[in-house]
């Protein structure tokens, strides 16, 4: 299967869930590079897992480190990350740059580690937004998270795209199966970096072989 072909839509929503190092972020990483060339991405990186260094690039996006949280000083398009601060949910700057995505929109947004956003069952309120009302925006999001029985449902059930990788506890694996519609998922993958994929215009479930030998994250 190809990037291209598991790609969300501008106006859609996709869920990536696994344990740490099981391929989920560096399967993120392929596909924001498979963007096209003048896209706007946004990357919210509450693990500091983003590196930079001058001239680096993912596909043909420049990356950024967002240093002022003001959406509008991000003229150029390309790929620019915040690496948000502790208490995640607290940081004003998250809710600053989702807001203005939001009122901005045809914007990608990747939320790498979604639990750092919610508190209890509720997302940050400028997540939610984007998670309920993005689509209006041409809103694109990514939401990576390892702990799917910790994340509010609608992360899971506004989704058009669903990735997993391999989760150790039954009930995070029900989680995203019984929610997303695709049963099959329940079953864990066979071997690192493998993952289910389904989309929700597709009658079942596809189960990926990952043969690539890359470092995940």
């Amino acid at each position: 299967m190809k990037l291209t072909d598991m790609l969300p839509a501008r106006d859609e929503r996709m869920f990536v869930t696994g344990k740490s190092k099981s391929g989920k972020s560096t399967l993120v990483r392929e596909l924001i590079g498979a963007l096209p060339e003048g896209t706007y991405i946004l990357v919210i990186d509450s693990k500091h897992e983003w590196e930079f260094r001058r001239g680096k690039h993912i596909g043909p996006h420049p990356v950024h480190k967002v240093r002022v949280a003001n959406i509008h000083l991000l003229r150029t398009p390309g790929i620019y990350v915040y690496q948000s601060k502790y208490p995640h949910f607290y940081d004003p700057n998250v809710t600053r740059l989702l807001l203005g995505v939001y009122n901005k929109k045809n914007w990608t947004v990747v939320i790498h580690e979604g639990y750092h956003f919610c508190h209890g069952s509720n997302p940050l309120p400028a997540l939610g937004q984007i998670i309920t009302m993005g689509r209006a925006k041409n809103c694109r999001l990514l939401y990576e998270s390892q702990r799917p029985s910790n994340i509010p449902l609608i992360a899971i059930t506004e989704a058009n795209v669903w990735i997993m990788f391999r989760l150790q506890k039954p009930e995070d694996r029900r989680r995203v199966a019984d929610n997303a519609g695709y049963p099959e998922m329940i079953q864990p993958v066979k071997a690192a970096h493998d993952f289910w994929i389904a989309k929700d215009d597709w009658e079942n479930a596809v189960y990926i072989q990952n043969t690539r030998k890359e470092q995940s994250a």
